[in-house]
């Protein structure tokens, strides 16, 4: 039985947050053309701007980048997380990851001893860089040790599924170990950590909220379906079967994508070489660049590729924000979830360009139906899932483990 929510103290939280961040002037300054390391940063931003909303004192001690081609080493820099005024400082790397880790975790531990105590060091993730500072921070008595826990993948993407799973399971050990509580994207990673109190965070909903509203969806069949995919353009996302799509899909289909990555080039070659007429890649956008792109659009593609073995663990954030705009998803296998129950998806049956084809196809046939749903799930994930809700929950949790359900 959850213990009964309670006002929020005045005093402010302060919060050491770990992670794996990246920001386009980091990128800019290293220099770093083929970065494989580019997940995290657009959630790790939207819980910052959440905890800042919810007046806490955040700190991101940011492990940088490592590009795994080179022995150059990058200086650490200070920076500021976008959208919020929540200082960042990058540790020291080196493109060979072994000795970057143990740069970071040097001065990590050096932050930890003389900067001013946190209240709660909150953990992006459970890789071995971020639970050795995890331990750090325990074992010197700096503050009580928060993780996020996303997915068991920790290793590169050719890795057998047991390994993966042996890694994400000796992950889990170790951080129940130390955990205060465990920030999970799932119930069924909730389920894991077990005898440590856990809040489950499927997604921030951090747009424009009178946009979302002025356009609602109609149940008028569009002449031109307008498809939108926004995020990472890297392999684990799905982004490089969308070309293919629209080869299957022909002229009566549009489709925006929005993001950047180590694939862009790929992505564009690729797009290139078929020339159907039918793709804009946008690259990186402004905020409300994206808004507007994400309010013309009809129906939102997730590709996320799923034969992976870590199924269980995938549940982007990115679709609460299109569920937002009130507009159906179509998307590859997610996590089992309570959204799932309100009807905005259309799954297809498998991660390929002509299963992902046929889904947005049968999404197109149904579109009525969406519609008429569509209003209720935006209001649902409005009220429950827009950046100051969750940060005031998200300070509660970090403050004694409790949450409101």
């Amino acid at each position: 039985m959850p213990k009964e929510s309670s006002p929020l103290p005045d005093k402010p939280l302060r919060i050491l947050y770990v992670a794996d961040y990246q920001s386009d002037k980091l990128i800019k300054i290293r220099d770093i053309r083929n970065n494989l390391h580019t997940g995290g940063s657009a959630k790790i931003a939207r819980i910052t701007k959440a905890l800042r909303l919810a007046k806490c004192d955040v700190r991101v001690l940011a492990s940088g980048i490592v590009a795994n081609r080179s022995a150059k080493v990058h200086r650490g820099l200070r920076d500021v997380v976008e959208g919020t005024d929540a200082e960042v400082i990058f540790t020291p790397s080196i493109d060979i990851p072994i000795l970057s880790h143990a740069a970071a975790l040097i001065f990590g531990a050096w932050h930890m001893l003389t900067h001013k105590r946190a209240d709660v060091t909150l953990v992006y993730n459970m890789t071995a860089l971020s639970l050795s500072l995890a331990y750090v921070a325990k074992l010197l008595k700096r503050s009580e040790v928060y993780f996020e826990y996303e997915d068991d993948c920790h290793i590169p993407l050719s890795a057998a599924r047991f390994r993966n799973r042996a890694k994400g399971s000796l992950c889990v050990f170790m951080a129940r170990r130390i955990a205060s509580g465990c920030i999970c994207v799932n119930q069924a990673l909730a389920a894991q950590m077990t005898n440590v109190p856990t809040y489950v965070l499927e997604g921030i909903v951090d747009v424009e909220r009178d946009s979302c509203f002025r356009n609602p969806i109609s149940s008028l069949m569009p002449s031109v379906w307008r498809l939108t995919y926004v995020g990472g353009i890297a392999r684990l996302k799905g982004v490089l079967s969308l070309v293919p799509m629209m080869k299957e899909l022909g002229s009566d289909f549009l489709l925006q994508i929005v993001g950047d990555g180590p694939l862009m080039d790929e992505l564009q070659k690729s797009a290139e070489e078929l020339d159907l007429g039918t793709i804009t890649i946008r690259g990186s956008l402004t905020a409300m660049e994206v808004q507007q792109v994400c309010d013309e659009t009809d129906i939102f593609i997730n590709p996320h590729i799923v034969h992976l073995g870590h199924i269980d663990a995938i549940f982007p954030f990115k679709i609460i924000e299109y569920l937002s705009f009130g507009r159906p998803v179509v998307t590859t296998q997610l996590a089992e979830s309570a959204l799932g129950s309100l009807g905005g998806f259309q799954v297809t049956e498998g991660d390929d360009p002509k299963a992902i084809a046929s889904a947005v196809r049968a999404c197109a046939a149904r579109y009525s139906e969406f519609a008429a749903r569509m209003p209720s799930v935006k209001e649902f994930v409005w009220k429950h899932y827009s950046v100051e809700q969750v940060g005031d929950r998200l300070r509660m949790f970090l403050n004694d483990g409790r949450v409101e359900r």
